[in-house]
């Protein structure tokens, strides 16, 4: 029988735990810049729902960048990306926490269910984002942008992971997520719109 405490329950990060605000995307928009020397002009459906690799590749190939290897600017950008972050994201004022998720993830910790991170960023900057608003230690484990190129291949090894410990019966999962990666996009730009209108209303 399955055991009703062996749960996994999955958080994503910018439009779900947290409304980051716009100053990570204009700081991989700038740094973009800098090796291409032309702004991508990152918008919002550019990143929302995209790792951060999969972001910083398709900045790049808009800009029809060929001055060395693509993997390995993009490898640099984001070596470099967490510590100009961390400067930036911690005094920005637009960013803020969605309370009732945080009270979501609290309480399926309470119900005895393991609480992890599902989030196309990369981990270091994914720990920025949450340790301003003291969240990061809720979270038992997470898999990042770092983790796999693109969000449909962290699904994947959020399943292997999960049945591996148990926490999800073989079968199930692939089929729910691979409807919901379809609608993923689609979901997080709405998100951010309906943010940014709060964000105006203040």
């Amino acid at each position: 029988m399955h055991n009703r405490t062996k749960q996994l329950i999955l958080f994503d990060i910018d439009g779900t735990l947290i409304h980051p605000g716009t100053v990570a995307r204009k700081l991989l928009d700038k740094m973009v810049e800098e090796v291409a020397n032309a702004s991508p002009e990152l918008q919002v459906d550019d990143v929302a729902g995209y790792t951060d690799p999969i972001i910083l590749e398709t900045a790049l190939e808009r800009l029809k960048y060929t001055d060395g290897s693509l993997s390995d600017t993009i490898e640099t950008i984001l070596s470099n990306y967490p510590d100009r972050l961390e400067k930036l994201f911690n005094d920005h004022e637009d960013a803020y926490v969605y309370e009732d998720a945080v009270k979501l993830s609290k309480a399926c910790k309470d119900e005895g269910w393991q609480v992890g991170l599902l989030t196309g960023n990369v981990r270091k900057a994914a720990e920025i984002k949450l340790k301003r608003f003291k969240l990061w230690d809720i979270f038992e484990f997470g898999l990042f942008g770092s983790d796999a190129r693109g969000r449909e291949d962290l699904v994947w090894m959020a399943e292997e992971a999960g049945e591996e410990e148990e926490l999800l019966r073989p079968g199930v999962f692939r089929p729910v997520m691979e409807a919901m990666t379809v609608l993923w996009r689609e979901v997080h730009e709405l998100m951010y719109q309906s943010s940014e209108v709060r964000r105006r209303q203040r």
